[in-house]
């Protein structure tokens, strides 16, 4: 028998109902929650129904009725009478049973119908409102009915003492006082958040920031107008249509196309949104439409379509056409995220498969997104779960498979979605509901000011040292680096997911956080709806709602991506059914050895529970906002939580998503399925399975930037920080990259105060030649920034159109500079006529201004270049002035091989070729093929040697896609291309600087890679070595695993003098 079973039968009440068969009823108190793997058999039901328990003055106070029917029950009701006492009364209306009802997460009441089977257990937790006042010993009664049956008394006895609680007992997550904020309506006053403004309305036209949406008499969409400048930095005076005709809703029956008499009916608004009704009127059907837009140009429509007579229709339409000019873009009904695709487009309901439902096309600056639902409709549950809850079939749209949606190509300048239903019947007095949620994008302008001065410190989780983030922000500084402290679950501090209020970690996050601030630097906890943790005091309270808080699921038997094998032992011995096993985490700690979690019910009261959570944290800890992993909220809760974060500037909305386009997620588009939610958010980090080097620019711009949204983003995976920047992005610190010498940059040359014309935009003051090398303007005063970055698939010359009136600068004045960014770019001049070398996936970060400026460039140290020495390896043999090093492990070597000279050797082993330079050499350039080589630091390449035993070595690092850089004492890793076939290196020597070039092709110009000192390379150097070698240049292996064998060419290699 288990501990808690033992207590029960040696300490609470046990009680049953009037009438021995009927029922087992008894109770239990809150320190000892009913499991519903319980076995009541073993506890006796004795005949004096009561409850005694001892609270304190201001608590909400908890406790479980437990009802074991011994034939199926009826549904199951709970009434109370007044406590009384000598102190005063406690009024019924202070006692409720949280398990039948109580506030939904839209704040309506509702009550849940509950009966229970022969044998099967269900928990009633009750909670009662303890007055500040009460005082002394209080009796009365709960009645509890089984449906038709006759009601069981519970005598109920309350002790109240001690002193007064102010907080209803929440500072305790033990006394599960907690459980009250399932019926929380905290956020919900009807305010407009910030930065949008109240809705304002004028006859049939709705306007919101920065967009006006236009209704028909018909009551639908009839235009729509944006006053976003294009690259959505302002609000201008211009209005640009996003409809190129209104809305129509087409119904064909056997006899062709329905006449309607539309009529009208009111335009109504308050400060958070507009609604309005209309009604379309024909020979037997009539179509009651409402809709309704709210401050954030996000609406909904509905049309109920009632038969009045028995109807044979051939389908049922609604038909939205885009203006050409606001339809660039699209992302939806199974296409990827991009430019629109001029072909037609043909899409069925699949959610058993494909969580699909929506399309959105648009312009950065204007565009619509359009939402297809029914009555029926039901949120899906996130990530990898979404087929353990898909979304279902529209019983309109859908018509059992029969719907879907056409898009047809451009034409006379409309781009038109038509959402059909297909062939249906409709019986007298039927109601079908068709529902067309839409979205008025972008949704504000984008906050640029935020982006540059709101920098994250992301932190991979430390899960055993309690101190880890306290020395992170010891040595942070935030005035010139990172000033916001993410807290990533699974933190020592934060080791439960989704449960950082945990009573024994709230002191550490309140300390945390109170030495943050005392440094100037803000921090956001890691928190989300999604899933929560087996810790949590409240788990087995929650489960016993019985999926209406956890998703039921199929329990032991539910397989995911992350339990192949099934869920956790622990889950299924004190859960048994009804959940889905989510986030698992082997934490150690002495307060749990596993953090298990399971997934929560979307749209449930979770979500109030969820919202208090954050009060409670904005409260008692002082965080400044909070960072989202996934989330099934929707937009009502979100707004809540807005308003609850916004009491005090600065907390900010931090949202992180995984690639949703796979068979585990639906084959959903990120921002479709978040749409309702982008109007709250800061900033995005489009994470896992968006690829920064595989997707191109327009796939970015859609899905991963959030620029046509009006939310700036940051890179995730695979980093590109050329391509970040034309986004205005950068990589988060310590998680997926170190952007702190970009940030420095930004700060010395004043990204601050500038516009932003994003490469998209036609108004934009700077073009380049070449479609694959965009470029985007931070236009400052008679100054600019210019981010350029490559998709180009080999290294390509780039010249720049540049508009000098927009920019204010004088054009017989002008630079174009690059600054020195460690691991992004080195120092650099041109005129702004010069063609400049780019290499794909690379780019520049250029200042162009009037200040002159000099800096060494190779260019002049390769006027002075004459060869002196070639060798094109086409002998059969090498030439005996070469020198064979090669290493002794994994059948290393190196020898002429077919035009080539070859070299064999495991990844980091060596193996080359030496031999002396000519004199006065300057320069050394080395043709060759990667192959098969697997090196980083041994990767091939070519190496110059001095007198003094001191190198000048540049390798390709082919395991990295990247290139190491040594010369004298320093090393650097470097950003650049090469190419699969042949590969050029160039090593050249001017007075100051050893400069760093490759190009990926014999006709493609060289690029420089980089530029190292050349302190402690005094003359010119006297050996060559070209091969696979170690960091400092020399004939040394790697101490540890000699790693992969594989080989690699050279081709040619020519030596430079004066």
């Amino acid at each position: 028998m288990n501990e808690t079973l033992s207590i029960l039968l040696g300490s609470l009440a046990a009680i049953g109902t009037a009438g021995e068969a009927s029922a087992k009823v008894f109770t239990a108190p809150r320190e000892n929650p009913w499991r519903v793997v319980e076995d009541p058999a073993g506890v006796r039901a004795p005949a004096s129904p009561s409850f005694s328990g001892i609270a304190r003055p201001g608590e909400f106070f908890v406790f479980q009725i437990v009802v074991v029917p011994q034939t199926d029950a009826g549904t199951l009701s709970l009434a109370f009478s007044p406590l009384t006492g000598k102190a005063g009364e406690i009024p019924a209306s202070a006692l409720r049973c949280l398990s039948l009802g109580g506030l939904n997460y839209d704040g309506r009441p509702f009550i849940k119908k509950i009966r229970v089977k022969a044998g099967e257990t269900q928990v009633l937790w009750v909670g009662i409102d303890v007055p500040e006042a009460a005082k002394g010993d209080y009796t009365g009664d709960a009645i509890l009915g089984l449906g038709d049956r006759s009601a069981t008394h519970i005598a109920l006895e309350l002790s109240v003492q001690g002193d007064v609680v102010h907080d209803r007992g929440e500072s305790s997550a033990s006394s599960l006082s907690r459980l009250r904020w399932l019926d929380s309506t905290v956020g919900s006053e009807p305010t407009v958040t910030a930065p949008y403004q109240p809705v304002e309305t004028e006859r049939r036209t709705i306007r919101v920031l920065g967009r006006e949406l236009v209704i028909g008499e018909n009551g639908l969409p009839q235009q729509i107008r944006s006053f976003f400048t294009p690259s959505n930095t302002r609000i201008g005076t211009i209005g640009h249509p996003v409809l190129a005709a209104p809305f129509t809703l087409s119904i064909e029956d056997t006899r062709g196309t329905i006449d309607w008499t539309p009529r009208f009916g009111a335009l109504e608004h308050d400060d958070l949104e507009a609604r309005w009704a209309a009604v379309l009127e024909a020979d037997g059907l009539r179509a009651d439409i409402t809709g309704q837009l709210d401050y954030t140009g996000s609406g909904s429509l509905a049309i109920a379509l009632t038969a009045s007579r028995d109807l044979d229709l051939r389908d049922v339409r609604l038909d939205v056409p885009w203006h050409e000019s606001a339809a660039t873009y699209a992302m939806g009904l199974n296409q990827r995220g991009g430019r629109r695709m001029n072909k037609p487009l043909s899409w069925k309901w699949e959610p058993e498969k494909k969580r699909q439902d929506s399309l959105w096309m648009g312009a950065v600056n204007a565009g619509l997104m359009v939402r297809l639902k029914g009555a029926n409709y039901r949120r899906p549950l996130v990530n990898i779960y979404y087929h353990f809850r898909p979304l279902l079939m529209p019983e309109s749209w859908g018509n059992a498979g029969k719907g879907g949606v056409r898009v047809n190509p451009a034409e006379k300048g409309q781009v038109t979605m038509q959402a059909y239903c297909g062939p249906r019947t409709m019986e007298a007095g039927e109601t079908l509901t068709f529902i067309a949620d839409f979205y008025l994008t972008p949704f504000r302008p984008i906050d640029t000011e935020k982006q540059w001065a709101v920098r994250f410190d992301h932190p991979h989780p430390r899960r055993n040292d309690p101190t880890f983030l306290n020395k992170v922000v010891a040595e942070a500084d935030p005035e010139h680096d990172a000033n916001v402290l993410n807290v990533h679950q699974a933190h020592a501090i934060l080791p439960f997911i989704n449960y950082p209020y945990a009573d024994a970690y709230m002191p550490q996050l309140r300390a945390l956080v109170k030495q943050a601030h005392e440094k100037g630097m803000k921090v956001r906890p890691y928190y989300t709806t999604r899933e929560i943790t087996q810790n949590m005091a409240e788990l087995h309270a929650l489960h016993s709602l019985h999926g209406e808080i956890i998703q039921p699921g199929p329990g032991a038997d539910a397989r995911t991506l992350i339990h192949k094998q099934g869920p956790h032992p622990w889950l299924i011995e004190n859960l048994g059914r009804e959940f889905i096993p989510a986030w698992v985490d082997h934490i150690k700690l002495p307060e749990a050895e596993w953090d298990l979690s399971v997934l929560t019910t979307p749209d449930s009261r979770w979500n109030n529970f969820y919202l208090e959570g954050l009060r409670w944290l904005v409260e008692q800890a002082d965080i400044d906002g909070i960072y989202i992993d996934d989330t099934a909220l929707d937009a009502r809760s979100l707004r809540r939580a807005r308003r609850i974060l916004d009491r005090k500037p600065g907390r900010l909305i931090d949202f992180h998503t995984w690639c949703h386009f796979n068979s585990h997620a639906g084959y959903d588009n990120n921002l479709n399925l978040y749409m309702e939610l982008l109007p709250y958010f800061d900033r995005l980090w489009i994470g896992e399975g968006f690829n920064c080097n595989a997707v191109d620019q327009d796939y970015w711009l859609v899905e991963m930037s959030g620029l046509p949204f009006g939310v700036m983003s940051e890179m995730l995976q695979n980093v590109d920080p050329w391509r970040g920047l034309i986004f205005g992005e950068v990589a988060r610190k310590s998680w997926s990259g170190n952007p702190s010498a970009i940030w420095q940059a930004w700060d010395t040359y004043g990204i601050q105060d500038t516009e932003m014309f994003g490469w998209f935009a036609p108004d934009s003051p700077v073009k380049t030649n070449h479609v694959d090398v965009p470029v985007t303007v931070y236009r400052g005063t008679n100054y600019a920034l210019l981010a350029i970055a490559s998709w180009a698939d080999r290294t390509v010359e780039v010249s720049l159109q540049i508009d000098w009136h927009e920019l204010g600068i004088d054009e017989q004045k002008a630079m174009l500079y690059a600054p020195d960014i460690p691991d992004f770019q080195f120092e650099e001049v041109w005129c702004p006529v010069d063609s400049l070398p780019i290499a794909p996936g690379c780019g520049h970060f250029l200042v162009l201004d009037e200040t002159p400026r000099e800096v060494s460039k190779a260019k002049g140290a390769e006027a002075v270049l004459v060869e002196a020495f070639r060798d094109p390896f086409s002998t059969p043999v090498l030439e005996a002035h070469w020198e064979v090093f090669a290493s002794d492990k994994g059948g290393a070597s190196a020898q002429a091989f077919g035009a080539a000279f070859q070299v064999t050797a495991p990844a980091n082993a060596h193996a080359g070729i030496e031999c002396a330079l000519p004199a006065k050499t300057v320069a050394v350039e080395v043709e060759f093929a990667p192959d098969s080589d697997q090196g980083k630091t041994w990767g091939p390449g070519v190496a110059l040697v001095w007198k003094n035993g001191q190198t000048a070595k540049l390798n390709l690092r082919s395991a990295e896609r990247a290139f190491e850089a040594h010369a004298g004492k320093e090393t650097r890793i470097l950003n650049g291309a090469y190419g699969e076939m042949s590969t050029f290196l160039r090593i050249l020597l001017d007075r100051k600087f050893v400069h760093l070039l490759v190009r990926d092709g014999a006709d493609s110009p060289w690029i420089l890679l980089g530029r190292l000192s050349r302190r402690g390379l005094p003359g010119a150097p006297e050996r060559l070595r070209l091969g696979k070698l170690d960091a400092g240049g020399s004939w040394t292996d790697y101490a540890g695993t000699p790693g992969r064998p594989g080989t690699c060419r050279f081709h040619t290699v020519s030596v430079f003098a004066k």
